[in-house]
Order: structure tokens, then sequence, then C-alpha cells
């Protein structure tokens, strides 16, 4: 009960401090809002965790569809298996040694946003300092919410792309970044902490998968044998390279035809946020801020054909995401 009532107390403590106007709580919010929710903090309860994954907007979407099982003992011991029908991954984590096995060419962007959205909530949130802001996108509501805006594109095609990091009640309740949207809902108590039961991701109006929390239990006395390591395997690894990178690596791209369109804003600019495979192969696109909607999905089904040569690290393949701008001039119909 004590622990209960304490956690009541300080998520109403922290919203009266940021209500209030004070801007040191405003700075605070985002670390302690993830001292609240985050299971994998050092000094957590070791837990099982079980989660599915779907896209409520199609039930018949099985291509988004996934299972997430998690074992956590400490940030330096834990097992993780992700399945879906286009790629697994078994990672374990001990000590200083890493295992990871993978089916699949490629690690879909939407479905590591949701393990990081379940796992690692507080990294989007790191040397995020809210009170560098006061564009708050959300009014009238009892959120607390702050947007960031950063320029992209390359001299002179320069555009804006935004971050937003949203709070209700002392918790975190979403994050809009470039390549990585998550909203949390359905706050419930687990050993001390307030965590989401249900995560959602965003992609488009037709994609929006969420992760739901089915089980979510103390892990009591592990089969030590879970953890044990006989091969050390490289990571895949996922980078973010800047646009000029990215264009530096095109091998083959046709030229942008840009669609008539029956309204709007006949010149202006899009930006999209860009994922690439291994083999240099477009495997995701997504919208992010563009003058006008058709043109954006042009854009984004026309760099699906791009090819790229391989992105490296450490002389081994990575997958690489990037933002791609244009200004772009076409006619009213």
């Amino acid at each position: 009960m004590r622990t209960h009532h304490g956690l009541r107390l300080i998520v109403a403590l922290g919203l009266l401090v940021i209500l209030t106007g004070s801007t040191s709580g405003l700075r605070e919010l985002p670390k302690l809002a993830i001292q609240k929710s985050q299971l994998t903090l050092p000094g957590s309860v070791p837990f099982r965790l079980t989660a599915t994954v779907r896209n409520p907007k199609d039930p018949t979407d099985q291509a988004h569809t996934a299972r997430i099982e998690e074992l956590w003992v400490s940030p330096q011991k834990w097992r993780r298996k992700v399945t879906s029908p286009g790629f697994s991954q078994l990672l374990i984590v001990n000590g200083g040694r890493v295992h990871e096995e993978i089916t699949g060419d490629y690690y879909p962007n939407w479905l590591r946003t949701l393990v990081n959205g379940l796992f690692d909530p507080g990294a989007p949130l790191e040397g995020v300092d809210l009170t560098t802001s006061d564009d708050n996108p959300v009014h009238d509501t009892k959120q607390v919410c702050r947007r960031f805006a950063t320029a992209v594109g390359i001299d002179p095609v320069s555009n804006d792309v935004f971050s937003t990091y949203c709070f209700l009640y002392g918790l975190l309740d979403g994050v809009n970044i470039p390549g990585y949207i998550v909203n949390y809902r359905d706050y419930a108590p687990f050993s001390g902490k307030q965590v989401a039961r249900k995560v959602q991701a965003y992609v488009d109006r037709e994609l929006a998968p969420e992760a739901r929390i089915v089980e979510l239990s103390v892990l009591k006395a592990p089969d030590e044998s879970l953890f044990a390591i006989t091969e050390v395997h490289p990571l895949l690894k996922t980078v973010v390279v800047s646009e000029q990178d990215a264009r530096a690596h095109i091998l083959d791209a046709a030229p942008m035809v840009w669609p008539k369109i029956h309204e709007g804003q006949a010149v202006g600019l899009a930006s999209i946020y860009v994922c690439i495979d291994r083999d240099g192969k477009v495997r995701e696109t997504h919208n992010l801020n563009n003058d006008h909607p058709d043109v954006a999905d042009s854009a984004r089904e026309q760099v699906m054909h791009w090819r790229f040569r391989q992105f490296m690290a450490e002389g081994v393949p990575v997958q690489a995401e990037t933002i791609l701008t244009w200004a772009y001039s076409t006619e009213l119909e």
C-alpha cells in the first residue's frame, strides 16, 4: 500500500509542479516519468514478459503480427525472443557477452520500434530538455507536450522535421520523432512501477501496429541455462546516416516525377524517412513534414524502387535509415 500511495503522491506532485509553471519540474519530467515506468532500469525487479503484436486497423494483416518474449534479470543479463512472419530474433545478453540468432534478411522498423518502446522507452528521451521549447502542439488537454524542430535537407533545399514528447499525469504518453512513433496506453501497477500494457506504433493511416502485454510477472529462480552463451555473434545493427551519406550510396535511382495535384501547394518541400536493408534495398518509408500529401505518397512509392550500396559498420553490412528531402514543383489539374 505504501508503494502505491507513494507512487500516486509523486505523480500528483509532479503534475502540480508542471502545471504551476516550474522550469525545474518540466526539466525533470522525462527522467521521473521513466523512473516510474521503465522495467529495465538498474535495480528493477526481474520479470517475465510476453506481448502479442497486431495491426488493429486491419485484422486480416498477418504481415504485421509478432510475439515478443523477454526474461530479464538485470541490465547485464536478459534473454529476448521476437517472432514474426518475416523475421525472428533470439538475443541473449550475459555480462559482456552477447549471442544473437536471426532468421530473415530485414528487421523491420515498425517491429524494432515496438520492441524498443516496450523495453527501452527512456532512450528517445536522453538529453531532451523540455524547457528549451515553448512549442506545445496539444492544447486544452491534461497532457504536457513539447515539440522541437530540426532542419533537414541539403542546401539550398531545407525543410523542418519535428520531434514531440508528451506526458500525462507524470507518465510518458507518447514520443513522435522521425522514424519512431510510440504511444503508451493502459498503465497498470507492477512491482512498484506503472507499466503501459499497450504500446502503439504508427506508420501511416492504414498501419498502426500495437503490442499488448499478455503476461507480466516476477521472474523467480530463472533457469541459468537459458542465459548460457557458447558462441558470441555480432549484433544485427541499424544505423542512422545523413542525407549526404545516403545519397552518396545511391546505385540506382530514377529522377523523381511529381504527380499533378487537384489542389494545394504546387511548389513546396517533401521529406520522408527511408529504411534500407543490409543489401541496399529500400524496405520501408514514412511520411515526415510535407507540403502536399499526394506528393509525399508519390515520393515514398518511387523511393521504394531505389537501390543503394551496402552501408558498413566495423566491416559488417548494416541496416540504414535516413531522411531524404526534395523541393518539388508540379501542376494543378
